[in-house]
């Protein structure tokens, strides 16, 4: 598996396949619910572990995510357009809000 940084504010696409995305008990996803914090997404499917930095996602035309942020970390999920489908969220000690949905 290859790996490489996810810059947040910018448009992480895969047409197809999933996306996987992790990090350690202290680090997060994104940094912030805003545009420029997010981690934005245009893919089927995203796989999402975060640590106590949380993880702050934006996908832009609906997709299947399974969510976990670990040690108080927050869960925020915007979505543009279409259908999110959110499976096997958890969240430890604090924190598991999630966002909202544009459509759908």
């Amino acid at each position: 598996m290859a790996t490489s940084p996810q810059t947040t504010g910018k448009v992480l696409t895969a047409a197809t396949g999933t996306v996987t995305l992790a990090t350690g008990d202290t680090a997060g996803i994104g940094t912030a619910q805003t545009g420029a914090g997010n981690v934005n997404t245009t893919a089927g499917t995203i796989n999402a572990s975060a640590g106590s930095g949380g993880l702050f996602l934006e996908e832009a035309d609906g997709a299947s995510f399974t969510v976990n942020a670990l040690l108080g970390g927050a869960v925020n999920v915007l979505n543009d357009a279409g259908t999110l489908t959110i499976a096997g969220l958890r969240a430890r000690a604090r924190g598991g809000d999630l966002g909202e949905s544009g459509a759908g």
